[in-house]
């Protein structure tokens, strides 16, 4: 087999908007028997390193602002707020869901990996405006707006150095996009949470937004509007939902290669999935991620509602866990009581794992690696070190946030003892171990954890990879099972 190498490349996002990338050659998940594309890297070495060094720059900047989001207040019984957030939830959208959507047809997605388009993320093709116009964007649980580049009473400007060519959607052609005017209440309530500005020249101007990225890589500006978006059905015709998208018409620096914005996915009324899972899905979305070297044309689906058994082999039961919402800001959290490795639970405080408006677990599609409290990232890779320690030599690595790397040379999976992530509510997620001893470059592997001394840990795409992943909004549950996702 040839060598299996890493690549992690820079698009970051402001305050909740993030879309993080991540390239992992070849993933076989245990007890699967599955064959999977394989091609060589189309970058250098040196190239490869310098990405990853910056991708892991921007997944800290991205953990660090969604610690600065706005907050609900703060409640003493996280238990109680979720009680009352799912009655609330559930009154105000259980019937129009069920009234809007048959059991028996979903909206359907195909889902791919964008490395043949030079961006490393999962991607989808939509279609939206009068006339269509398609854009391809890469989905993202952890952030709300849905954006595109544009162009709207002013050419689209992209200024940085890679003279990257952008194709903009052009809303000036589409006879559906409708602006947000500065002065409406939408812009300065609803819209706030996806950072609206309160600049007001004339009240008939567009509501405009403006994400200011880390150090200067990218700040991205537009205008909100509302849009129809095509939704492609599962008995062959196609519905429309009437959504806020982001107009993006200003981009400073590097912009999304290979993709033309984000779909936002995360548990905020103006989140397209929010909107298109409560409308024709019934109050669910799922999405398989496929092996992250596979090509374009090897997909999977993003579905919002039943999914057929068909569209995806599962391997096993599906498990169930709580999904807390309406807590952790916009974000969909987990309650988890402890991770053990081999047949050893750990020794981590029980305390670390509460839930409140800024603390708990968050699974995101839009973050590669998995950001651990420090408390608990402290007692995982203590005892990952001291297990590939007795198998291989631990060397110094020149990544500034990797800490523990190893020669990898003579590496095999079985010297690694399984990572468990217990839930409270009994479930276990078992990640792969490729999904948390990653390649760093050519004979080198490192521990794919990053620690942060917020309270807040992420679960990344990189250990959700190869598994089934179902959001049941009206339930509060999250199912998950392993699979090729082919």
């Amino acid at each position: 087999m040839s060598h299996i190498c890493l690549m992690i490349i820079l698009i970051s996002r402001t305050m909740k908007l993030l879309c993080s990338t991540f390239f992992l050659v070849i993933f076989l998940a245990d007890n699967i028997k599955a064959q999977v594309m394989m091609k060589d890297l189309p970058i250098s070495q040196d190239l490869y390193v310098s990405q990853l060094t910056t991708r892991i720059k921007g997944d800290y900047h991205r953990y660090l602002v969604k610690s600065m989001k706005p907050r609900h207040s703060k409640q003493s019984n996280y238990k109680e707020h979720r009680r009352i957030v799912m009655e609330e939830f559930t009154a105000r959208h259980k019937l129009l869901a069920e009234k809007n959507a048959s059991s028996a047809v979903s909206v359907k997605f195909p889902m791919y990996m964008g490395s043949d388009l030079g961006i490393f993320d999962y991607l989808v093709d939509i279609e939206l405006g009068t006339p269509p116009q398609k854009v391809k964007l890469i989905v993202d649980t952890g952030s709300d707006l849905t954006w595109m580049n544009c162009t709207f009473m002013k050419n689209l400007t992209v200024n940085n150095d890679e003279n990257e060519v952008v194709k903009p959607f052009n809303a000036e052609q589409s006879s559906s996009f409708k602006t947000i005017t500065c002065e409406s209440k939408m812009c300065s309530e609803q819209l706030s949470t996806l950072f609206s500005l309160t600049d007001c020249p004339a009240p008939v101007d567009p509501c405009t937004y403006q994400y200011s990225y880390y150090n200067d890589v990218l700040s991205i500006m537009g205008k909100f509007g509302k849009e129809k978006i095509y939704l492609p059905m599962t008995n062959g015709t196609q519905a429309t939902l009437l959504n806020v998208v982001g107009c993006t018409d200003t981009l400073l620096g590097t912009a999304v290669k290979g993709g033309d914005g984000v779909l936002g996915m995360g548990f905020n009324m103006q989140s397209f999935g929010y909107r298109a899972a409560l409308k024709l899905g019934r109050g669910k979305f799922s999405y398989c991620l496929v092996d992250s070297l596979s090509s374009q044309n090897v997909t999977n689906y993003l579905i919002f509602g039943e999914r057929s058994k068909e569209d995806t082999m599962i391997v096993g039961k599906m498990r169930h866990t709580e999904l807390i919402l309406g807590i952790v800001a916009d974000l969909y959290a987990l309650f988890f009581k402890g991770i053990s490795l081999g047949e050893t639970m750990l020794d981590i405080p029980s305390e670390v794992w509460e839930v409140d408006e800024e603390a708990g677990t968050i699974i995101d599609t839009g973050s590669s690696l998995t950001f651990l409290y420090r408390p608990i990232y402290d007692a995982v890779t203590t005892a990952l070190v001291k297990a590939l320690s007795s198998h291989l030599e631990q060397v110094t690595s020149d990544s500034q946030s990797l800490e523990y790397c190893f020669n990898s040379t003579g590496f095999h999976e079985s010297m690694v003892p399984r990572l468990v992530f217990h839930f409270d509510d009994g479930a276990r997620f078992k990640p792969h171990v490729k999904g948390y001893v990653i390649d760093y470059k050519n004979d080198v592997k490192c521990i794919g954890f990053l620690p942060t001394e917020d309270r807040q840990s992420m679960i990344g795409n990189i250990l959700q990879q190869n598994y089934l992943w179902e959001y049941d909004l009206f339930r509060g549950r999250l199912g998950f099972a392993p699979s090729t996702c082919i």
